[in-house]
């Protein structure tokens, strides 16, 4: 009789592999990828990866799983800031300041790759357009939370303004690994200061 596995060592075990994975897809894309690299990756034989997925489809499609997981809780970080300034401040500081550059182009290379896969997909496809909904919606909230308070200028649309923030990240993700010497990290303060400029309410003279 086989040893059941301690589900904490499982759930630890799976979610090294979806790291693994993710790692290799952002240096060979998903097509690239074999099942073997990722075993490389983590120095176990394909046969231990197997007893956790069936194929690289159910890889990927727990990677999004995994993305959902991570973006809640920045929402989640967000939802216990006492205004709209500091919650989107969060928001900011979690896709461009919590990671290095390299970080920052390892996961975007991931991020890209997914989305070509996405193209040929269905079920990914439809996971993605889920998972950018709800962004949208969830920082639509914040903004308008943020004009009932009278800290965002009045005339800013909150879902137009979500989907400016998710343009932008997704913009920068991809310059981050097209543009050769891109340095996020040296502009971040300046791209803020002009969205933020045109966005909050005046109060005693100051935005």
């Amino acid at each position: 009789m086989t040893p059941k596995v301690p589900e904490e060592y499982f759930k630890f075990r799976k979610d090294e592999i979806i790291t693994a994975a993710w790692k290799c897809f952002a240096e060979k894309g998903y097509q690239g990828t074999t099942m073997r690299d990722i075993a490389k990756k983590l120095d176990l034989s394909t046969g231990v990866i197997y007893n956790y997925f069936k194929n690289k489809d159910e890889i990927l499609n727990a990677i999004m799983e995994w993305a959902l997981k991570s973006e809640n809780q920045i929402f989640n970080l967000m939802a216990k800031k006492n205004t709209a300034r500091e919650a989107i401040s969060e928001l900011f500081n979690a896709c461009f300041v919590s990671c290095s550059n390299e970080e920052l182009k390892e996961s975007s290379k991931a991020n890209i790759y997914m989305w070509v896969e996405a193209m040929k997909k269905k079920k990914l496809k439809e996971m993605i357009n889920d998972k950018h909904r709800q962004q949208i919606d969830i920082i639509a909230n914040f903004v308008s939370d943020g004009i009932k308070r009278g800290e965002i200028q009045s005339h800013i649309d909150p879902k137009s303004m979500a989907g400016f923030y998710q343009a932008l990240i997704t913009g920068l993700q991809v310059q981050s690994v097209l543009i050769e010497d891109f340095d996020l990290t040296s502009y971040y303060s300046q791209i803020k200061e002009i969205i933020f400029r045109n966005m909050w309410q005046e109060k005693n003279g100051e935005k």
